[in-house]
């Protein structure tokens, strides 16, 4: 994979960071940030899984797409999926 600038590095660096944090934040304790206890409390596990993977799919395959097509110019298909699962989350 070769990188075009570093600002695509620190977007997929980005990418990476939101999609851990998707993945753990409702299952390990991050002091402030979350309460894990009380998430347990209200949806059993099964429910917590399915809720984390619903939650973390869309980004995950945006830094996949965006790994395949590292160091290339994104289509227009990735450029629009990018802007839509990103612009979702401030709406």
């Amino acid at each position: 994979m070769h990188l075009a600038n570093s600002s695509e590095l620190a977007f997929i660096i980005l990418q990476i960071i939101i999609v851990l944090f998707l993945m753990i934040h409702d299952w390990v304790p991050m002091g402030t940030l979350n309460d894990v206890k009380g998430v347990l409390s209200q949806n059993t596990v099964k429910q917590n899984l399915i809720i984390t993977l619903i939650n973390t799919i869309p980004f995950a395959v945006g830094l996949i797409i965006s790994l395949v097509y590292a160091g290339k110019p994104y289509p227009l298909f990735v450029k629009m999926y990018l802007v839509l699962a990103y612009g979702t989350v401030y709406w």
